[in-house]
């Protein structure tokens, strides 16, 4: 090929030559020649040393010429051996068009990054070149070992983990001319998966899956539901074989064809007292049901329970929450549904108080007056606001017979919490996230509305300083995420994090500072909002990922668009990518990814499961600290919470739109607490 360096009115051609023979070449003499009026030859004779097979030499000096870039200017190089044979190339100095939207992908492996692109228009393409380097400056490598022919795809493999590179791509003509590179691209390798990971499912889901202690065995395990509920070991192999099928991994159920169990998250709790955490799951087809399983794969006494009504039944978008919400030192499991009914139920099955006043149906706590039609996605947030030793029922509202957008707090009674229901100015799909902002030892609750309004209020129904917020940032009502918190500055505040979608192709990740001290409160963090090119139900998750101490966020886009790619970005506190991300997956990333070590090897472990029917464990090669990521038990972590409130400083909720609950960071210190009781502190063998 030719390495062709223009000035106006003059080009310098380096030609490389590369053996297809069957032995060593020889010395190699190459020598320009032209019959056109419009180039000028200066340097036209080159030599080459004696290469063997499939080896390639550059010829020396370069071949010089003046030429008139606006008429014709064709050459030959007629290249002679020492028995005088002789070969002709004929070539053209005049650059073909580069190719264009280059786009990279990690989903070969942990050490491969894929480039597609399209292809040049002009019309005399040979093939094209690749060119890699570790920096945006350069030095730029060829990565292919061969012109890349009748394809606009190279897989670069053999790469370092978790490290950036930078790409460029050239169109080479059929007279070895090449264009001008394309614009630097880059994209870091992923992290590896864990042994015997991913593990494949039926059907997508969109329900974030669980990581807990099933068995009771010390270990964890990975719960998902699709239309079935799998469940793993830590080492990929099945809890046991619930279909009775030797051909099938991880089937932990045996639901009929055309069973949806998914998109509320799982939930893991002890329900039972005995080792071993249950599973709720969510069955929003073909009945609207709420399962609890043991490990043994029976259904918990009592179980399930029906959401159906005598009229206006729904299923819940949101995850089943799991507390003392009456104060009798037992679990209940609580449970939103979309027409606006709040249910609750003992861990035997039976109901906690009568709400409907109807005692031919079982749990209904709480209905609201003409939200039948509601599309309610706001899930049960759980956490004792008056200090009577209950957890009460926080959840927002969209359009109910009140006229009101609102944020309710129910007592174990069905009444309300003083101070509530708080007026918003919008509808409210969001669950409400709960944690201690300013380090004062009261709870805060952060939400959002569909005019795009953050709000924190405070225990008592009253502002917390800066909020309300309008931060300009469009929503779309129907991609809805919840928000986190976390410190991310390590001031000892907890700042709002949180994805408002604006259409299929763009969402922002913002950071918000709650700092009414220094007078930031309300404002965006430096270094965001960030913005991405996908919207997404998923939710943000805060944790350290890389072992530096300091927290990341990670957050998942794809779906709303067919054209937005199926990434997970993970960024820094700052707003910059953290080195292995996005993560490119085969289908859209529509729940919350989990920061665990499920193998308790003392790394990070990331698990996720979703449309590309795969449970993935990214294994990183980075320490793993359980102070410094979501989680209430040693080793057990999982998206979908059964429970929201904390008694450490550190704040998460439930959601996937609601359904999946993004989790929070942990500072270090634990001298900033919520003095009330929690339903964390209250069942510490939930997962979380």
């Amino acid at each position: 090929m030719a390495t062709v360096r223009w000035r106006p009115g003059a080009a310098r051609c380096h030609r490389d030559a590369q053996n297809f023979g069957t032995g060593a070449t020889g010395a190699l003499t190459g020598r320009l020649r032209t019959d056109s009026a419009f180039v000028t030859r200066y340097d036209s004779v080159a030599t080459w040393p004696s290469f063997d097979l499939l080896e390639t030499a550059v010829g020396s000096p370069a071949f010089s010429m003046a030429i008139d870039p606006s008429r014709n200017n064709t050459a030959r190089i007629v290249f002679s051996d020492a028995y005088g044979r002789t070969l002709r190339h004929d070539f053209t100095l005049e650059r073909p068009l580069p190719p264009t939207a280059v786009s990279t992908s990690t989903t070969l492996g942990a050490d491969v990054i894929a480039l597609s692109w399209e292809p040049s228009t002009s019309s005399d393409i040979r093939g094209y070149n690749v060119y890699r380097a570790t920096s945006e400056s350069g030095p730029f490598v060829r990565a292919n070992q061969d012109l890349i022919l009748g394809t606009s795809y190279f897989a670069d493999t053999g790469l370092a983990q978790l490290s950036t590179y930078y790409y460029k791509i050239e169109t080479v003509d059929q007279s070895g001319v090449p264009s001008f590179l394309t614009a630097a691209v880059n994209r870091s390798t992923a992290p590896a998966e864990a042994t015997n990971f991913p593990v494949p499912f039926v059907g997508e889901t969109s329900s974030p899956l669980a990581v807990g202690d099933v068995d009771g065995d010390g270990d964890l395990e990975v719960v998902v539901a699709s239309n079935q509920v799998y469940v793993w070991h830590h080492n990929g192999e099945e809890l046991r074989d619930g279909d009775g099928n030797s051909q099938t991994l991880g089937n932990f159920t045996a639901f009929a064809a055309g069973a949806i169990l998914q998109p509320a998250a799982v939930t893991l709790a002890n329900l039972d007292n005995v080792p071993g955490l249950e599973m709720i799951i969510s069955e929003r087809a073909p009945s609207y049901k709420i399962h609890i399983y043991t490990k043994t794969g029976a259904e918990l006494a009592g179980w399930p329970r029906s959401l159906v009504l005598p009229s206006s039944s729904n299923w819940n978008w949101a995850a089943p929450s799991v507390g003392d919400i009456d104060g009798d030192g037992a679990p209940e499991i609580v449970v939103n549904t979309l027409n606006g009914v709040v249910w609750a139920w003992n861990a035997d099955g039976t109901e906690v108080r009568d709400g409907d006043a109807n005692p031919a149906t079982t749990g209904v706590f709480y209905k609201r007056a003409g939200a039948e039609f509601e599309w309610s996605r706001s899930g049960p947030t759980l956490f004792d606001l008056d200090g009577d030793d209950a957890l009460d029922i926080i959840f927002g509202t969209r359009n109910d017979s009140s006229g009101l957008k609102r944020v309710m707090a129910l007592r174990y009674n069905g009444t309300d919490v003083a101070g509530f229901p708080y007026i918003a100015n919008g509808s409210i799909s969001t669950d409400v996230v709960i944690g201690d902002l300013d380090h004062n030892g009261q709870a805060d609750l952060v939400f959002y509305t569909h005019a795009g309004t953050v709000y924190a209020v405070r225990a008592d129904g009253t502002n917390y300083p800066g909020y309300p917020k309008a931060t300009g940032l469009p929503v779309n009502a129907d991609w809805v995420c919840v928000p986190a918190l976390g410190d991310l500055n390590g001031d000892g505040k907890l700042e709002i994090v949180y994805t408002p979608n604006q259409t299929g192709l763009i969402s922002r990740l913002a950071a918000l500072s709650t700092d009414y001290a220094g007078g930031t409160s309300g404002q965006f963090m430096p270094g965001w909002p960030v913005v991405l090119p996908g919207s997404s139900e998923a939710s943000p998750v805060i944790g350290d990922i890389d072992g530096d101490g300091s927290p990341e966020i990670l957050h998942g886009i794809g779906g709303g668009d067919a054209a937005a790619p199926y990434n997970l970005y993970a960024y820094h506190a700052n707003g910059q990518p953290v080195s292995g991300f996005p993560i490119t997956l085969e289908g859209p990333l529509m729940n919350g990814v989990t920061i665990t070590d499920l193998d308790d090897d003392g790394d990070v472990d990331l698990a996720y499961a979703g449309w590309d029917a795969l449970c993935h464990v990214w294994d990183m090669p980075f320490a793993y600290d359980r102070h410094d990521v979501p989680g209430r038990r040693s080793r057990a972590t999982c998206s979908a919470r059964a429970c929201i409130s904390r008694s450490s400083w550190w704040a998460s909720t439930t959601a996937r739109h609601c359904r999946r609950r993004p989790c929070s960071w942990i500072a270090r210190t634990r001298t900033r607490s919520i003095r009330r009781r929690s339903s964390a502190s209250t069942w510490p063998n939930a997962a979380s």
